[in-house]
């Protein structure tokens, strides 16, 4: 409904108030305004600190459902109507969706790498547990066959390559860290086999730890993860910077790619590089060797 009526809420893992003037609806008219492809995550049970086991896990997949009516549902369906009544009445096309998103016990994992080793503690150091939680692959399989059953063309995102444990049309798959290891991951995927390996979605990358603001050597050590993104382009479907934005007047979490206030914006190196890569596309790798 109208953002005026939206109460907001506390997003308590990360302490700051949401004012929840982005939804669903705003958000598919970004991606249709920027002609990007939407990728809407639904919520699977499982937050940073607490889950949902999987036999009570309907209400989440009714809620998955409802809202991928209201993005594709006609004008006489339930959604379809709410989106409607919203000021659009064509429905917008969804061909992927992630179910969940970063499902592990990160407040448990941060506390024992704290007892361990506190002078290493990042969330990198909890990052290869994205499928970690108890519930997260039973969630999933539930997910996966509601979805696929009324949504056959619809390409779901695992949080990790779950193997032979459950169907992966692709998996999620987030880095932030260092300068140099950033530049060492343009690797990461070179091992990987298309068609016997599941595809890769780099949904979340960023240098963190030095980036600062957003320097030139955080974007170049980004660009040279991307020449690994594009050399292994028949593996890695999609990829995307992460944070997006950020508001100059209330900055949680830096670098990020854009930064509005009230009156204007600035990108940072990082976009340049977005703007390169989606600017100038190649049609042959040239391998390098960098002393």
């Amino acid at each position: 409904g109208s953002t005026r009526n939206r109460p907001g809420h506390l997003n308590a893992i990360w302490g700051y108030w949401s004012t929840d003037g982005l939804g669903l609806y705003e958000y598919m008219l970004l991606a249709e305004e920027l002609g990007a492809e939407p990728v809407w995550v639904v919520n699977n049970g499982i937050s940073h600190r607490e889950g949902i086991p999987t036999a009570q896990i309907g209400p989440w997949i009714e809620d998955a459902l409802d809202a991928i009516n209201f993005i594709t549902g006609p004008a006489d369906s339930r959604w379809g109507a709410v989106r409607a009544r919203m000021g659009r009445e064509h429905p917008w096309n969804l061909t992927y969706l992630a179910i969940g998103n970063e499902a592990r016990l990160t407040l448990l994992c941060l506390t024992q790498a704290h007892a361990t080793s506190p002078s290493t503690l990042s969330l990198a150091s909890c990052a290869d547990q994205d499928c970690g939680h108890p519930s997260y692959i039973g969630n999933y399989i539930s997910f996966y066959f509601a979805i696929k059953a009324r949504h056959p063309h619809m390409q779901l995102i695992a949080n990790c390559p779950l193997g032979n444990a459950a169907p992966t049309d692709l998996f999620d798959w987030h880095i932030y860290t260092s300068t140099g290891d950033m530049f060492e991951k343009r690797h990461a995927f070179d091992g990987m086999v298309a068609g016997r390996d599941p595809y890769v979605f780099a949904s979340e990358y960023a240098v963190l730890q030095d980036g600062g603001w957003g320097n030139l050597q955080a974007a170049v050590a980004e660009a040279a993860f991307m020449t690994g993104l594009e050399a292994n382009s028949e593996v890695v479907r999609m990829a995307s910077y992460a944070p997006l934005f950020v508001n100059t007047n209330a900055r949680l979490w830096s670098p990020d790619l854009i930064s509005p206030d009230m009156c204007r914006w600035y990108g940072t190196p990082s976009y340049i590089v977005q703007q390169l890569f989606s600017q100038h596309l190649g049609v042959i790798y040239m391998a390098t060797t960098v002393q």
